[in-house]
């Protein structure tokens, strides 16, 4: 509720069109998704905006575990600039877990059917559009999406824990913190 509530809000003032992953039009879904994370990374942002090429490496690996529904990009509609995504993968620990970690195709792909775990690897919103209420409408097409493919759980992925941003925004819709990964160095 508190979702629908917050993306109505922004509906009302923002003219923006989210959209699935286009297959079709892969190239440039890649190439927007670069601009988004180019615009995006900051000091709070633990890694460098990976290169297009990384991009559809990535894409291509891992196309049999993408949903493409679950892959939201997020833009302008007057000016169909890209001004965020979010990048979601159906939680496939539950089938290598039936599985006992062997890859048996056909049972792979009959126990992908009954996925009910989803979780969020990466979101981005553009500078100028953080603090607006645009992820919530990015994951609340999410959330309408996956009670169709009848997932019933989600976890936000990784957040900075010296990232607020992102943390108090889970929280507001009722999320709550389960884990905490951090990451240690050591220069030699």
């Amino acid at each position: 509720r508190k979702l629908n509530t917050f993306s109505k809000f922004f509906k009302r003032s923002h003219d923006v069109v989210i959209s699935a992953l286009d297959y079709k039009n892969i190239e440039r879904e890649i190439k927007d998704i670069h601009q988004i994370f180019e615009q995006s990374t900051s000091d709070a942002i633990y890694q460098d905006t990976p290169s297009i090429a990384l991009i559809e490496s990535v894409v291509k690996q891992m196309k049999f575990f993408i949903n493409p529904k679950f892959v939201r990009i997020a833009r302008e509609a007057k000016t169909n600039n890209p001004i965020g995504f979010c990048f979601v993968l159906p939680d496939f620990n539950q089938v290598f877990k039936k599985t006992k970690g062997r890859l048996r195709m056909l049972q792979i792909l009959r126990e992908k059917k009954k996925i009910v775990k989803a979780r969020g690897m990466l979101q981005y919103v553009v500078p100028q559009y953080q603090g607006t209420g645009l992820i919530t409408c990015i994951f609340e097409s999410l959330f309408l999406e996956f009670e169709q493919a009848g997932i019933t759980h989600f976890e936000a992925g990784t957040m900075m824990e010296d990232n607020p941003k992102p943390i108090n925004i889970f929280k507001k819709f009722g999320g709550e913190i389960i884990k905490v990964y951090r990451i240690y160095g050591k220069h030699l």
